[in-house]
């Protein structure tokens, strides 16, 4: 009965009216309530806009309950909105928690509503025990688990490539990556406005090994665009537990490597045809790899702004590298050429991994990127999580 009475008198203290003015993420621009699907929905109140340097600034924050989030992806909604989906986030609704080690274990995936410059988070569970906005199928966390990847917006439906994660018992050196590795994919389809879930299913190209590198998945839906005819689902191993190839001195990595497929638009249902040397082709053993580069890993995050301008965001190596890569190409099989090297330093961490384009471009038509950051020792991000939230950067666009 303390754990229920809890919950009502924090519910009851969240679903207060915001106050007028406040700091955007502060406490008094919070309110949460429950949502006819069963979700918790919480409005953390509206930056002063959404230009690079303000979200650079307000991401150096908790933002409302999240004291720490990491690896976002965003799928542009239409308008002025857009979902963010992000990787392990650490949730206090208490706002009295100043370190990682205090809040409940870590949710895996969060959603989170971006309209203008005010945003929104997504979650199931509760207040005092927040769960996975997704929680798919076969779901057993921390053991199995879903992991955003890319995704579409066709009219009122959200189609959302998930990553099927699992730990791993392969015994590992200090270099050898993280502990978990994807073991399938899987797609979700979601109301545009709402988030409820309509749609849950294994992706046609789930089970699909790569043609000769390795016996690895590919998780095709990487990377996700929707042109005119065609939706391109960009491929990657996304290996980045190195143990399970053989530990870091077994490189390159199968995550260096990429391949393409694609459906026609917003089908991601049906079965895709693959790029290959010469065109396409519904047999996934003929696929080739488009990009091929690095040591560890090569995670292309491409966008498309206007026709024949494909843009894509890379970090070398992860972890382990030191310059942001960016490449333009004609079409999204390539030639895939790099037109900028970013030594990029973390204004207030130590490890970057894992950029992404914003689809939107600035006023000026420059590039927006966001970036995951953390500490080499996750022991010291524990007790500081201003080193686990992400940063914003503005790049000059490459495009005349």
């Amino acid at each position: 009965m303390a754990a229920v009475a809890e919950e009502i008198e924090l519910s009851r203290a969240l679903q207060a009216p915001a106050t007028a003015g406040a700091a955007f993420g502060s406490r008094s621009a919070t309110t949460s309530v429950r949502t006819r699907s069963g979700m918790i929905r919480t409005s953390v109140g509206c930056m002063e806009s959404s230009r690079p340097l303000v979200m650079r600034r307000e991401f150096r924050q908790r933002i409302g309950p999240v004291l720490g989030w990491d690896n976002p992806h965003v799928i542009s909604l239409g308008g002025r909105r857009s979902l963010w989906l992000v990787h392990d986030s650490y949730m206090d609704y208490s706002f009295d928690a100043t370190t990682l080690r205090e809040t409940r274990p870590q949710i895996q995936n969060l959603a989170v509503i971006q309209k203008g410059s005010c945003f929104t988070l997504f979650h199931r569970g509760t207040l005092t025990r927040p769960t996975n906005f997704e929680p798919g199928v076969g779901a057993d966390p921390p053991q199995f688990y879903f992991w955003p990847l890319g995704g579409v917006s066709e009219g009122d439906v959200i189609k959302v490539f998930w990553g099927k994660m699992s730990l791993s018992n392969v015994p590992r050196g200090s270099k050898d990556g993280i502990v978990r590795h994807p073991i399938g994919t899987y797609v979700a389809e979601y109301d545009a406005y709402t988030l409820e879930r309509r749609r849950f299913y294994e992706a046609p190209s789930s089970r699909v090994k790569e043609p000769t590198e390795s016996d690895f998945l590919v998780q095709y839906g990487f990377a996700t665009v929707s042109a005119p005819n065609y939706t391109y689902l960009f491929g990657n191993p996304n290996m980045l537990n190195l143990a399970m190839n053989g530990g870091w001195a077994n490189g390159p990595h199968p995550a260096t490597r990429n391949y393409l497929a694609r459906v026609p638009r917003g089908a991601v249902d049906r079965r895709p045809q693959y790029r290959t040397a010469t065109g396409w082709s519904s047999d996934p053993a003929d696929a080739v790899v488009i990009s091929r580069r690095f040591y560890t890993e090569n995670t292309m995050q491409p966008r498309q702004f206007g026709a024949n301008k494909w843009v894509s965001i890379t970090k070398e190596d992860g972890f382990f590298g030191d310059q942001l890569f960016l490449d333009v190409a004609p079409n999204p099989w390539g030639p895939w050429r790099t037109v900028r090297r970013i030594d990029y330093s973390p204004p207030y961490s130590q490890s970057t991994y894992q950029p992404i384009l914003l689809p939107r471009l600035t006023g000026e038509g420059d590039l927006v990127v966001v970036i995951a950051l953390n500490s080499w020792q996750w022991d010291v991000a524990l007790d500081n999580p201003y080193l686990y939230r992400p940063d914003v950067l503005r790049i000059d666009s490459p495009f005349e």
